[in-house]
Order: C-alpha cells, then sequence, then structure tokens
C-alpha cells in the first residue's frame, strides 16, 4: 500500500476511521470523501484531503460523478468503500476509473439479499 493514492468513502462510520488510520500506517496517502460534514473521518489528522459529495442513496449518479472526479484530479490508485455506499460503487465501477476494494455488485447483492444468501449456504451445503 506504500505510495499510494487511496479514497476512503463514507467517512461518518468509525470502521472508516480505523481504515484511514491503517492506511496512512502503512504509507498510503489517504483522501477521505462523504456527504456528512461532520463524519469523523473527514477530520482525522491522517487524512490528506477531504472531500464532500453528494449522499449516495439520495442522488447516487451525482455520487458516482464525485467520486470519479475525486478519482482523476487525486490520481487516486484505490477506493476504499466502508458502508453501504459500496453498492453504488460497485453498480458503476467500470465508470470509476480506479480499483474498488469491495466485490461485484452481484456478489454484493447476493449477499445482501437475505433469501438469496440462505440459497447460496443451501447451495454450498
Amino acid at each position: 500500500m506504500e505510495d499510494r493514492n487511496t479514497l476512503v468513502t463514507s467517512g461518518r462510520f468509525q470502521p472508516a476511521t480505523a481504515l484511514v488510520r491503517a492506511l496512512d500506517a502503512v504509507g498510503a496517502r489517504v483522501d477521505v470523501a462523504d456527504s456528512y460534514a461532520l463524519s469523523p473521518a473527514l477530520h482525522s489528522n491522517r487524512a490528506e484531503r477531504t472531500h464532500h459529495v453528494a449522499p449516495a442513496a439520495e442522488e447516487p449518479l451525482r455520487f458516482v460523478d464525485d467520486v470519479r472526479a475525486i478519482v482523476r484530479e487525486r490520481e487516486i490508485d484505490l477506493i476504499a468503500p466502508s458502508f453501504e455506499e459500496g453498492f453504488y460503487l460497485a453498480r458503476y465501477a467500470s465508470a470509476l476509473g480506479a480499483p474498488l476494494l469491495a466485490p461485484s455488485f452481484a456478489t454484493a447483492a447476493a449477499l445482501h439479499d437475505k433469501a438469496r444468501f440462505v440459497e447460496l449456504c443451501a447451495r454450498l451445503d
């Protein structure tokens, strides 16, 4: 991860703050993006730059556009979603301009849907 430009999204959840600290500890340059200005990770002294983005659930296409703009501007090498915004990013992963540290949209949807997850478990025995 050293010298990797990483974008952590959804900085309002404590795992995001831990992720920012861990990435910084291994030498990554870390940016954080969220739609909520009081998100803890946006105020981490381990984040090099922070970004205000559209809310993923309310404005998914604008959110994806905002993330894509950050990727281009900051030369991001890896996007690390830390909460449900990962679904929106996975859905539009091919348009982001950087790899996403998350499963494909189809995999995430299958694991998130309780009925489909139970069916998967049954198939796997």
